[in-house]
């Protein structure tokens, strides 16, 4: 069975996710969106949900994940909750965490960078991957940054 590569952006609202193929091929992306107007358990219930579905068609070997921040105090809480369900869906699944500026500065060669400037960097490093969101931009880039860095060592 073949097994794929997770990069994924983790949040409440808009939780981006990219799967790779062992040869980097891009065989998903897409953005998990959720409503502030729900509770949060009803919307980590949406993320779980579509987190599974794909874990059933995409066998995980290994996710990368934006490491979380703190900003204000409840996103920060909701981010780790999120973040909770994320670590318990892959139990059984390698997981790294990765920086945001670390990331940033990978891609674009600046810790730095604006949301724009990532977006634009990755679209320019696969031409061919249809890019909607920010949040799919940064899990491409969890990919590419596997890719380029972490599996060079191993």
């Amino acid at each position: 069975m073949d097994t794929y590569i997770y990069g994924l952006d983790i949040s409440l609202a808009k939780y981006g996710y990219a799967i790779a193929d062992k040869d980097y091929n891009i065989v998903d992306i897409g953005t998990i969106k959720t409503s502030a107007q729900r509770k949060t358990q009803t919307r980590l219930q949406k993320i779980w949900d579509k987190i599974n579905k794909l874990k059933t068609k995409y066998k995980p070997e290994i996710i990368i994940m934006e490491d979380a921040f703190n900003k204000f105090n409840n996103a920060t809480q909701q981010l780790y909750r999120v973040h909770g369900i994320s670590n318990l869906c892959f139990t059984n699944t390698e997981q790294i965490y990765i920086k945001p500026k670390t990331l940033k500065k990978s891609i674009c060669n600046n810790g730095n960078a604006t949301k724009q400037e990532m977006i634009d960097a990755i679209r320019h490093l696969y031409p061919d991957v249809k890019i909607h969101t920010d949040d799919e931009a940064d899990a491409l880039a969890l990919i590419h940054y596997y890719k380029k860095f972490i599996e060079r060592v191993n």
